[in-house]
Order: structure tokens, then C-alpha cells, then sequence
């Protein structure tokens, strides 16, 4: 292996790993969320003295309704989060094209 090469390789394992660690930071922050949410409503809850099982109830949707949100909004189409190549897999081939160019 020549020098370019392996500069390339390099290059390449460096732009994924930052996109990576950028998708792994946006995954923990989304989750701490998730839970600061969900605590504070149940706590409101609570001092309603709502019932306990509808209080989980309430909780296990509203997890389920945020995680569902994080997953779509990793989706968008920013070209550091990964949704920037789902939106150009939807485009008509021209227009993926294109759109890959104006990224890059």
C-alpha cells in the first residue's frame, strides 16, 4: 500500500467516526431528555394523585411517543446526522445526484 492510499482510508475511518460519535452523542442527549420529560410528568401526576397504573401507563406512551420522535428526527436530512442519505435514497436518481454533489 502507497502513501495516498492509506491517506485515503484514513480519511474515510476519520469522516465515519465522526459522523458516528455524532450520532452516539445525539442518541444520549435525546435519551437524557427522554427521561428528564418523562420524570417531571409523572411527577405532576403524582401531585394530582393520579393512579399509579395509569401513571405508568402514561409514562411508558410518553417514552414510547419521544423515542419514536428521536429515531424520525435523527431521519432529517442534515448532512452530519445520517438522514442527509435516507432523503437522498427517496430523491428520483437526477435529483439524488445532485443533491449528493450540493452536500459534499
Amino acid at each position: 500500500m502507497d502513501i495516498e492510499t492509506v491517506s485515503k482510508y484514513q480519511d474515510i475511518v476519520v469522516q465515519v467516526g465522526i459522523k458516528i460519535l455524532a450520532a452516539i452523542a445525539f442518541w444520549v442527549i435525546g435519551r437524557w431528555l427522554i427521561g428528564v420529560v418523562v420524570r417531571f410528568l409523572q411527577r405532576g401526576l403524582e401531585k394530582q394523585q393520579v393512579d399509579p397504573t395509569v401513571l405508568r401507563y402514561v409514562g411508558s406512551t410518553v417514552t414510547v411517543l419521544l423515542n419514536v420522535l428521536l429515531a424520525v428526527s435523527a431521519m432529517v436530512p442534515i448532512p452530519p446526522l445520517d438522514g442527509g442519505h435516507v432523503l437522498a435514497g427517496l430523491l428520483p436518481a437526477r435529483a439524488a445526484h445532485a443533491y449528493d454533489r450540493a452536500i459534499r
